[in-house]
C-alpha cells in the first residue's frame, strides 16, 4: 500500500498577490494589488529598474499543511491549505525579511546552477567516454574485417576512387557498420571485372575473320533488327582476351548470362577498341557443359 498522503483539492481561486522574477538581478518580486483587472502586472525592479511582468497567484486549496517553503515560493500557483495567503509572502515589502529571503533565493539559485553545471560536465564526460569506446570498437571491427579479407582490402584501398562498391565498403567500415554480404559480393564483382579488363588489355588484339569462339555470356539484350521488322536477341560473350557482340542463335535460346558457349562466327573489328569485335553468321553453336 502506498504511503503517499492523499491530497484533496477543495477549490481554486485568484488572489490579490502577484509574483515574478528579475532575471538580471536574480531576485523575486511580489506585490499585493487589490485593484482587480488582468492576471498580470508590470512593475520596475527595485534594483536595476528594468520592467518585470508579475503573474497573479492562484490558490489551490488542498489538505496539505502550509509550511515555510510556501513563503519563499515564486510560482503562480499555491497548492496547500493557505489558499495563496502565505505564498511568496517573504518578498512583499522592503524590510529585512525581504532582504533575507532574496539572499536565500540567490544562494539557492547559485547552488542549483553549480549542481546543474556539475551534472552537465559529468554527462559530457560520460558521453565523450562512450564515443571514444564506440570509436575504438568500430576501429577494432574494421581492422578485424581487413585482416579477414586481405585481397579485398588491398584492392579496395587502391581503387576507392574508381569503384563505388569499394567506397561503400570503406564508408561502412569507417562508420562502424557491418559489411553486408551483398556489399562484399559487389566489391568482389568489381575486383573480378577489373582483373578481366587488365587481362584483356594485356592480351593481343581480338582475332578477325572466321573464328571459333568460346567464352562466357556476360549480357543478353533484345534490340530492333536492322534487317527486318521485329527484333533480334544479341549477346555479349567474353572470350579469352576479347569480347564479341553477336546475334544469339536459336540453338542457344536456353543459354543464360554466366553460361559458357561455343560457336563459329565471322568477326569484324570495332573502330575504337582492339579487344572488342562484332560477330555475324554464328553457327555450330552449343552450350559448353559445366
Amino acid at each position: 500500500m502506498s504511503t503517499t498522503p492523499h491530497i484533496n483539492i477543495a477549490q481554486t481561486s485568484p488572489t490579490d498577490r502577484f509574483v515574478g522574477r528579475c532575471e538580471r538581478c536574480i531576485r523575486p518580486i511580489a506585490i499585493d494589488d487589490h485593484s482587480g483587472g488582468s492576471d498580470h502586472r508590470r512593475v520596475l525592479c527595485p534594483e536595476c529598474r528594468r520592467p518585470v511582468v508579475l503573474a497573479r497567484i492562484y490558490g489551490v486549496v488542498t489538505t496539505m499543511t502550509c509550511h515555510g517553503s510556501c513563503m519563499d515560493a515564486i510560482g503562480d500557483y499555491c497548492e496547500c491549505s493557505c489558499g495563496g495567503v502565505n505564498h511568496a509572502g517573504s518578498y512583499v515589502g522592503e524590510d529585512q525579511k525581504t532582504v533575507d529571503a532574496i539572499e536565500r533565493f540567490r544562494l539557492a539559485t547559485e547552488k542549483r546552477k553549480v549542481a546543474a553545471a556539475k551534472a552537465a560536465a559529468t554527462r559530457a564526460a560520460a558521453k565523450r567516454e562512450r564515443q571514444a569506446q564506440l570509436a575504438a570498437e568500430r576501429a577494432a571491427a574494421a581492422e578485424r574485417w581487413r585482416t579477414e579479407h586481405p585481397a579485398e582490402t588491398a584492392w579496395m584501398d587502391a581503387n576507392a576512387a574508381s569503384s563505388w562498391a569499394a567506397r561503400w565498403v570503406l564508408d561502412s567500415l569507417r562508420m562502424g557498420q557491418a559489411v553486408r554480404d551483398s556489399d562484399l559480393a559487389n566489391l568482389q564483382r568489381d575486383m573480378r571485372i577489373a582483373a578481366e579488363r587488365a587481362a584483356e588489355e594485356a592480351a593481343p588484339p581480338a582475332p578477325t575473320g572466321v573464328v571459333d569462339v568460346e567464352g562466357e555470356i556476360v549480357s543478353i539484350k533484345v534490340q530492333p533488327s536492322n534487317f527486318h521488322y521485329g527484333s533480334d536477341v544479341k549477346m555479349l560473350v567474353r572470350a579469352d582476351g576479347y569480347r564479341v557482340w553477336v546475334t544469339k542463335p536459336r540453338s542457344l535460346s536456353g543459354a543464360t548470362v554466366g553460361q559458357r558457349v561455343r560457336f563459329t562466327a565471322d568477326l569484324k573489328p570495332s573502330n575504337n577498341d582492339a579487344h572488342f569485335v562484332y560477330g555475324s553468321r554464328p553457327r555450330q553453336a552449343e552450350i559448353v557443359p559445366a
